[in-house]
């Protein structure tokens, strides 16, 4: 008797490059998305800006924008890596933006920062370090979207939350 049988094919050129496609233009949306939502900041600072203000000094809040740019490159990286399968590169990237990035910061800079703040910046790094430990084989590129969604989510939430401003 012939019985349907199921398997797992490697992915075809086709297969490939759809997925290619579909991250790419992922990673373009989240791209439109951080434009939309600089020009809102721009408006909602014209329009008396709710979400709470964190004064910093200038070295201080450069600090921690560069903080939160390394972050964003560290998700750029994993996606290019899950596009690529390049389980190494994710789990380099993933590993570079979780808690070992916290060592050695400035304490003064950390003091001056919301206890919330503080807390929501950890929990995201921790999210890095479970994608690290938990991306593997052909299934990486179901558990990279998956993390990422939810690292993305709590940026989004912080930056929807707080801004930061210069000390007078």
């Amino acid at each position: 008797m012939n019985q349907p049988h199921e398997h797992w094919a490697t992915p075809g050129p086709l297969e490939r490059r759809a997925r290619s496609i579909a991250y790419g233009i992922l990673v373009l949306a989240l791209g439109v998305l951080a434009g939309v939502g600089a020009r809102e900041a721009s408006s909602r600072q014209q329009q008396g800006d709710k979400r709470t203000a964190i004064a910093l000094t200038a070295d201080q809040r450069d600090a921690v924008l560069s903080d939160m740019r390394t972050m964003l490159t560290a998700m750029q990286s994993i996606m290019d890596g899950a596009t690529r399968m390049d389980i190494p590169k994710i789990r380099a990237a993933a590993q570079a933006a979780g808690t070992a990035a916290l060592v050695g910061r400035d304490s003064a800079t950390q003091a001056q920062l919301p206890e919330a703040f503080r807390r929501q910046s950890a929990e995201t790094r921790a999210n890095f370090d479970a994608l690290a430990e938990a991306v593997r084989g052909f299934t990486a590129r179901d558990t990279t979207l998956a993390y990422l969604s939810r690292i993305s989510a709590r940026c989004v939430s912080c930056h929807a939350q707080y801004r930061l401003t210069l000390k007078e």
